[in-house]
């Protein structure tokens, strides 16, 4: 069988694991509210264009290492046929570690040893730790059911096929604006408009005329008295 490996898209910053025809992937996490509290696993399983996804509830006191490793047993239970080539993704780095390195459990000593025994039964299996929060697909889909599990809970060790849950959150609707009441016995300058732009409402009517006409004998008189200064004292300004 050939190695698994990672291939790097391009365009997008996603891992993607390469998956070889006639080999089941075995993408599974393990969660837990609380370490210990309410535990979980996600589990989805490929092979070539078919696919599925499961959850389990393992009940009210679970540490995260114990759902991680229930993941892994619960996961190859759904496969039957055990002859096939197994891939199992995991991010645990507590898993691959027991399974794959050589690592001493310090607890839950028995589940390991179990565990270990039960992989036996798979002559063509093997690891491929994937990077958590990578944006892997599947692996992200197995940690929104593994939480999904956490929340639903159920009956406690039993496997049930499932569908990813959404994480998108609803949007609320925008609430509406509140119409602009005007202010009674408001000063309006009729040099202005509504939206404060500065130009005649009615150039034709009558307080408009009278304005204009006000402005422009202000402003022969500034020219007339800016002359009279500049004849008395040689100055334009003081």
């Amino acid at each position: 069988m050939s190695e698994p490996s990672y291939q790097r898209r391009t365009k997008h910053p996603t891992l993607s694991v390469t998956h070889y025809k006639d080999t089941v992937y075995l993408y599974c996490d393990g969660a837990c509210k609380g370490n210990p509290g309410p535990g979980g696993c996600g589990i989805v399983l490929l092979y070539n264009q078919f696919r599925k996804n499961f959850r389990v509830y393992l009940g009210e006191e679970v540490t995260n290492n114990i759902a991680e490793l229930e993941a892994v047993r619960f996961g190859l239970s759904a496969i039957k046929d055990k002859t096939l080539p197994i891939v199992i993704c995991s991010d645990s780095t507590y898993v691959i570690g027991l399974m794959t390195k050589g690592w001493t459990p310090k607890a839950n000593i028995e589940m390991v040893e179990a565990l270990k025994k039960y992989l036996k039964e798979f002559p063509k299996l093997s690891f491929l730790q994937v990077p958590g929060h990578s944006r892997v697909p599947e692996n992200e889909d197995a940690d929104k059911i593994a939480s999904f599990a956490c929340e639903v809970k159920g009956e406690a060790g039993v496997l049930k096929e499932t569908v990813v849950p959404s994480t998108e959150k609803a949007k609320k609707p925008k609430a509406a604006k509140a119409a602009k009441v005007p202010k009674k016995d408001a000063y309006k300058d009729p040099y202005y408009n509504d939206k404060g732009a500065k130009e005649l409402e009615d150039p034709d009517s009558e307080e408009i005329r009278r304005l204009v006409e006000e402005e422009m004998a202000y402003e022969e008189f500034e020219e007339v008295d800016k002359k009279r200064r500049l004849n008395e004292w040689g100055i334009e300004e003081y």
